[in-house]
């Protein structure tokens, strides 16, 4: 037996230097024993692993494909991997932009409005299970009332979920919380993103007197322009907004609407619809002038505005005297 192993113990030398210098003649011969012994060689491996144990090393690949997910015991990084999920799956500019790890007191205010129909979306990194609540009210006085829920799965690789809301009418502030988070708490990451269908994010205080204003899509083409001005509506049928007290001659009306409904409007004169019509609202904001015909002091002007979608209009409105 030590004469055999003597020579695997050589032959595992020269194999070694094989690696790195071509074999000569010797090897060749050494080749010819090599394969005499190893049935021999075999049963002495195993006879030497059945008395003193083996310790066996195994290599495993590193898969350079997977990304680097944050540990479960690191919140902090797990709410980075859902932003990141988030920003993968919607390259869409975002208003609210939010990560933060798991917590059942989670709350944050948010006193911008943004205009246009608005997606929430949430992803949680990690084990359990969240939703997100997103709450409004008038002004501090006021409870405050929920406006939308989404709820997620935590997972290493993040599904978001989403759902459509607006910041719409009266309300004048907003929160967004998590509640039902407890499996999640402290072993979970999250991250929320809110986008516009405005395209780029529209702060509802700003939109006056600014380039997304209806009223500045409206063609004036030299003619004078009375009583102008814009509003902004939630679903509503037509109800009177100005009584414009005009002199009496024929007139048109030019109406521009910012949304995603359909703007109705109507032209009364002492009880009656002189003049009527309802388009399509765009955004940015299109325009449709109506002959209104000949009318008074006594005419009043009544907007309105449907849609399948929660968000507001804007609509925009100015007299021509033909």
């Amino acid at each position: 037996m030590t004469d055999t192993l003597d020579e695997l113990l050589a032959d595992l030398r020269d194999s070694a230097v094989h690696e790195i210098r071509p074999p000569g003649a010797a090897a060749a011969r050494r080749t010819v024993r090599r394969r005499r012994a190893a049935t021999v060689v075999a049963s002495a491996c195993a006879a030497v692993l059945a008395i003193t144990g083996g310790v066996a090393l195994t290599r495993h690949p590193v898969d350079q494909g997977k990304p680097v997910v944050a540990s479960s015991s690191d919140p902090a990084g797990l709410s980075k991997v859902a932003q990141r999920k988030l920003r993968e799956t919607d390259d869409a500019i975002a208003a609210i932009d939010v990560a933060a790890p798991v917590s059942t007191d989670y709350g944050a205010d948010q006193k911008t409005q943004y205009l246009g129909n608005l997606t929430l979306r949430l992803a949680c990194a990690g084990e359990g299970q969240i939703t997100l609540v997103i709450q409004g009210r008038r002004n501090p006085i006021t409870p405050w009332a929920e406006t939308a829920r989404v709820t997620a799965s935590c997972a290493v690789d993040p599904v978001p979920a989403e759902t459509l809301f607006a910041m719409a009418g009266p309300i004048g502030e907003y929160r967004f919380r998590l509640i039902d988070s407890e499996r999640a708490d402290g072993q979970a990451g999250f991250a929320y993103r809110v986008t516009s269908d405005t395209g780029e994010p529209v702060d509802a205080s700003k939109w006056m007197n600014s380039a997304i204003d209806p009223f500045s899509a409206i063609k004036v083409n030299g003619r004078k322009s009375l009583n102008g001005g814009t509003m902004r509506f939630g679903v509503t049928e037509p109800v009177m907004v100005e009584g414009p007290g005009l002199r009496e001659a024929r007139y048109r009306l030019a109406v521009a609407c910012a949304g995603w409904g359909t703007a109705l409007v109507e032209v009364h004169l002492r009880g009656k619809i002189v003049a009527s019509t309802s388009f399509e609202c765009e955004w940015p904001a299109g325009q449709k002038e109506i002959e209104v015909g000949r009318i008074d002091e006594a005419a009043t002007l009544h907007l309105g505005y449907r849609s399948e979608k929660p968000a507001d209009s804007l609509i925009a409105s100015t007299w021509f005297r033909e």
